[in-house]
């Protein structure tokens, strides 16, 4: 019995060793800077980006600096989003996360637990530079505001008149709040 728990435990740990072995040759750099850290959610405050990737010379960039403190945001309750967009962002969910993901490890009490009280920015930022797993940030910036109007809708938050913005500073002025319950 011993014999058998103990190669198990090695089987575990080899397979262990080849998944972590398997991730990118090599780092690459964030499509977008990370969210600024708040008091509820970070211990110090990321470095802030002069850039961008990707984005045109002419676009407003958002930094650090450009994060809006936590009393100042606009709600998530008040409908961010448009309906339109959101069946965009499942469609995207469909074709390019669902080959890893359920929609439900995005809804429900764990991800309210995890974002409320957080910039739509940090969610924003986690997606588009960490996926899809394959090619992290290959999608256009509209898809990937798409599908967090997708996740927001799985989640119950209203559709509202006007489509959730493509810049990061305008999503950092969106608070996800907590759902009533």
């Amino acid at each position: 019995m011993f014999r058998i728990l103990a190669h198990a435990i090695l089987l575990l740990g080899l397979v262990a060793f080849v998944l972590v072995g398997c991730g990118p040759a090599e780092e690459e750099e964030p499509r977008f800077p990370p969210p600024a850290a708040t008091t509820e959610n970070a211990e110090s405050p990321p470095p802030a980006a002069d850039a961008l990737p990707g984005t045109a010379p002419d676009e407003e960039v958002a930094t650090e600096g450009d994060l809006v403190p936590s009393g100042d945001r606009t709600s998530a309750l008040g409908g961010v989003y448009t309906t339109a967009q959101a069946e965009i962002g499942r469609r995207v969910f469909e074709n390019e996360c669902a080959l890893c993901h359920a929609s439900a490890e995005f809804s429900g009490r764990v991800f309210q637990l995890t974002w409320a009280g957080r910039p739509l920015s940090g969610f924003f930022f986690q997606i588009s530079n960490t996926m899809p797993l394959e090619a992290p940030g290959s999608l256009p910036t509209e898809e990937y505001v798409a599908v967090l109007a997708y996740i927001l809708e799985l989640n119950g938050y209203p559709a509202g008149d006007e489509p959730l913005p493509a810049e990061a500073s305008e999503l950092s002025e969106i608070q996800l709040d907590r759902l009533p319950d």
